[in-house]
Protein backbone atom coordinates (compact mmCIF):
# COMPACT_ATOMS: atom_id res chain seq x y z
CA UNK A 1 0.00 0.00 0.00
CA UNK A 2 0.99 3.46 -0.65
CA UNK A 3 2.18 5.78 2.32
CA UNK A 4 -0.50 8.67 3.16
CA UNK A 5 0.91 11.45 1.20
CA UNK A 6 -2.35 13.92 0.98
CA UNK A 7 -3.33 12.70 -2.48
CA UNK A 8 -6.61 11.85 -3.85
CA UNK A 9 -8.22 8.97 -1.33
CA UNK A 10 -6.03 10.02 1.47
CA UNK A 11 -7.89 11.10 4.79
CA UNK A 12 -5.99 14.67 4.41
CA UNK A 13 -8.15 15.17 1.03
CA UNK A 14 -10.65 18.13 1.24
CA UNK A 15 -13.88 16.11 2.19
CA UNK A 16 -16.47 17.68 -0.69
CA UNK A 17 -13.14 16.83 -3.46
CA UNK A 18 -13.37 13.43 -1.71
CA UNK A 19 -17.24 12.41 -2.42
CA UNK A 20 -17.13 14.54 -6.03
CA UNK A 21 -14.70 12.47 -7.06
CA UNK A 22 -16.80 9.28 -6.10
CA UNK A 23 -20.20 10.69 -7.35
CA UNK A 24 -21.24 10.62 -3.91
CA UNK A 25 -22.66 14.69 -4.08
CA UNK A 26 -23.00 16.60 -6.98
CA UNK A 27 -21.69 19.70 -6.03
CA UNK A 28 -19.24 21.38 -4.15
CA UNK A 29 -21.74 22.31 -1.60
CA UNK A 30 -21.06 20.98 2.11
CA UNK A 31 -25.07 20.99 2.72
CA UNK A 32 -24.88 17.69 0.56
CA UNK A 33 -22.95 15.95 3.30
CA UNK A 34 -25.16 13.77 5.16
CA UNK A 35 -23.78 13.13 8.86
CA UNK A 36 -24.58 10.03 10.95
CA UNK A 37 -23.53 10.91 14.64
CA UNK A 38 -23.25 8.57 17.39
CA UNK A 39 -22.60 5.76 16.03
CA UNK A 40 -21.34 4.43 18.93
CA UNK A 41 -22.45 0.83 19.60
CA UNK A 42 -22.49 -1.83 17.09
CA UNK A 43 -25.91 -1.63 16.08
CA UNK A 44 -25.61 2.33 15.52
CA UNK A 45 -22.37 1.87 13.44
CA UNK A 46 -24.18 -0.89 11.37
CA UNK A 47 -27.00 1.23 10.74
CA UNK A 48 -24.83 4.69 9.93
CA UNK A 49 -23.42 2.29 7.50
CA UNK A 50 -26.26 1.42 6.12
CA UNK A 51 -27.75 4.38 5.80
CA UNK A 52 -27.08 7.38 2.86
CA UNK A 53 -24.38 9.23 5.25
CA UNK A 54 -21.03 10.23 3.83
CA UNK A 55 -19.91 10.18 6.88
CA UNK A 56 -19.68 8.69 10.50
CA UNK A 57 -18.97 10.44 13.78
CA UNK A 58 -18.55 8.37 17.10
CA UNK A 59 -17.20 9.09 20.22
CA UNK A 60 -14.15 7.52 21.39
CA UNK A 61 -12.88 6.89 25.48
CA UNK A 62 -11.34 4.49 28.08
CA UNK A 63 -13.80 2.66 29.73
CA UNK A 64 -13.75 3.76 33.43
CA UNK A 65 -14.49 -0.14 34.93
CA UNK A 66 -10.97 -0.69 33.99
CA UNK A 67 -12.42 -3.35 31.12
CA UNK A 68 -10.87 -4.00 27.70
CA UNK A 69 -7.58 -3.55 29.18
CA UNK A 70 -7.48 -0.07 28.55
CA UNK A 71 -8.58 -0.33 24.89
CA UNK A 72 -10.69 2.53 23.82
CA UNK A 73 -14.20 1.79 23.20
CA UNK A 74 -16.64 3.46 21.21
CA UNK A 75 -19.55 5.60 23.65
CA UNK A 76 -20.16 9.14 25.20
CA UNK A 77 -20.36 9.96 28.89
CA UNK A 78 -22.23 10.00 30.96
CA UNK A 79 -22.18 6.02 29.26
CA UNK A 80 -18.67 4.19 29.90
CA UNK A 81 -19.25 0.84 29.08
CA UNK A 82 -19.83 -0.17 25.08
CA UNK A 83 -20.10 -3.39 23.01
CA UNK A 84 -18.05 -1.72 20.14
CA UNK A 85 -14.21 -1.13 20.70
CA UNK A 86 -12.55 1.32 18.57
CA UNK A 87 -10.58 -1.79 17.35
CA UNK A 88 -13.91 -3.66 16.36
CA UNK A 89 -15.55 -0.15 14.58
CA UNK A 90 -12.66 0.54 12.75
CA UNK A 91 -12.24 -3.28 10.89
CA UNK A 92 -15.77 -2.43 9.92
CA UNK A 93 -15.96 1.19 8.75
CA UNK A 94 -12.95 1.10 7.06
CA UNK A 95 -14.79 -1.56 4.55
CA UNK A 96 -17.19 1.22 3.70
CA UNK A 97 -16.17 4.03 1.16
CA UNK A 98 -17.78 6.49 4.00
CA UNK A 99 -15.65 9.01 5.64
CA UNK A 100 -14.89 9.34 9.80
CA UNK A 101 -15.24 11.83 12.53
CA UNK A 102 -13.76 10.05 16.15
CA UNK A 103 -14.29 12.62 18.59
CA UNK A 104 -11.72 12.13 21.58
CA UNK A 105 -13.20 12.52 25.34
CA UNK A 106 -9.65 12.53 27.49
CA UNK A 107 -6.13 12.40 26.05
CA UNK A 108 -5.81 9.54 27.47
CA UNK A 109 -7.84 8.12 24.89
CA UNK A 110 -6.37 9.74 22.33
CA UNK A 111 -2.99 8.25 23.11
CA UNK A 112 -4.35 4.86 23.64
CA UNK A 113 -6.16 4.89 20.04
CA UNK A 114 -3.54 6.34 18.04
CA UNK A 115 -1.93 2.99 17.67
CA UNK A 116 -5.05 1.34 16.55
CA UNK A 117 -5.15 4.34 13.59
CA UNK A 118 -1.81 3.65 13.04
CA UNK A 119 -2.54 -0.34 12.04
CA UNK A 120 -5.19 1.05 9.49
CA UNK A 121 -3.68 4.08 8.40
CA UNK A 122 -3.30 2.74 4.74
CA UNK A 123 -6.73 1.85 4.36
CA UNK A 124 -8.22 4.79 5.19
CA UNK A 125 -8.52 6.25 2.11
CA UNK A 126 -11.06 9.03 2.91
CA UNK A 127 -11.50 11.74 5.08
CA UNK A 128 -10.67 11.23 8.51
CA UNK A 129 -11.48 13.98 11.21
CA UNK A 130 -10.43 13.71 14.94
CA UNK A 131 -12.28 15.69 16.96
CA UNK A 132 -11.66 17.08 20.56
CA UNK A 133 -12.98 19.86 22.96
CA UNK A 134 -9.93 21.84 23.32
CA UNK A 135 -11.00 25.29 24.33
CA UNK A 136 -13.15 26.16 27.24
CA UNK A 137 -16.71 28.01 26.42
CA UNK A 138 -19.35 30.18 27.72
CA UNK A 139 -21.29 29.77 31.46
CA UNK A 140 -17.87 28.52 32.98
CA UNK A 141 -17.23 25.62 31.45
CA UNK A 142 -13.96 23.98 30.99
CA UNK A 143 -11.63 22.09 27.95
CA UNK A 144 -12.27 18.30 28.00
CA UNK A 145 -8.63 17.88 26.32
CA UNK A 146 -5.59 19.59 26.73
CA UNK A 147 -5.36 20.92 23.31
CA UNK A 148 -0.75 21.30 23.02
CA UNK A 149 -1.06 17.71 24.06
CA UNK A 150 -3.38 16.74 22.37
CA UNK A 151 -2.55 18.30 19.05
CA UNK A 152 0.70 17.23 19.57
CA UNK A 153 0.05 13.40 20.07
CA UNK A 154 -2.13 13.28 16.76
CA UNK A 155 0.44 15.38 14.66
CA UNK A 156 2.67 12.78 16.00
CA UNK A 157 1.59 10.28 13.90
CA UNK A 158 -0.70 11.84 11.67
CA UNK A 159 0.56 15.69 10.73
CA UNK A 160 -1.58 16.38 7.45
CA UNK A 161 -5.19 14.83 9.56
CA UNK A 162 -8.13 17.42 9.74
CA UNK A 163 -8.53 18.76 12.95
CA UNK A 164 -12.50 19.19 13.95
CA UNK A 165 -11.84 21.55 16.96
CA UNK A 166 -14.96 22.26 19.57
CA UNK A 167 -15.28 23.75 22.90
CA UNK A 168 -17.58 22.79 25.61
CA UNK A 169 -20.73 24.89 26.74
CA UNK A 170 -22.24 24.81 29.96
CA UNK A 171 -25.99 25.12 30.79
CA UNK A 172 -27.02 26.66 34.15
CA UNK A 173 -31.12 26.15 34.59
CA UNK A 174 -31.33 29.16 37.54
CA UNK A 175 -29.44 31.67 35.58
CA UNK A 176 -29.26 33.35 31.70
CA UNK A 177 -27.46 31.30 29.82
CA UNK A 178 -24.90 33.45 27.35
CA UNK A 179 -24.11 32.13 24.00
CA UNK A 180 -20.37 31.43 22.74
CA UNK A 181 -18.98 34.77 20.83
CA UNK A 182 -15.89 35.97 18.53
CA UNK A 183 -13.45 35.43 21.16
CA UNK A 184 -13.90 32.11 21.40
CA UNK A 185 -13.50 31.08 17.72
CA UNK A 186 -10.17 29.86 16.87
CA UNK A 187 -9.10 30.70 12.99
CA UNK A 188 -6.55 28.61 11.68
CA UNK A 189 -4.68 29.97 8.76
Amino acid sequence: MAACTGGPGFWSENILDYFLRNNQITTKDGAEIVWYHAANHKSQMREALRSAAHMIEADVLLPSDGSEHGQPIMAHPPETYSDNSLQEWLAEVIQSNKGIKLDFKSLAAVRASMQFLENVKPLLQRPVWINADILPGPNGSSKVVDAKAFLDTVTASFPDVTFSLGWTTGWHPEKVNEGGNSNQVLTVG
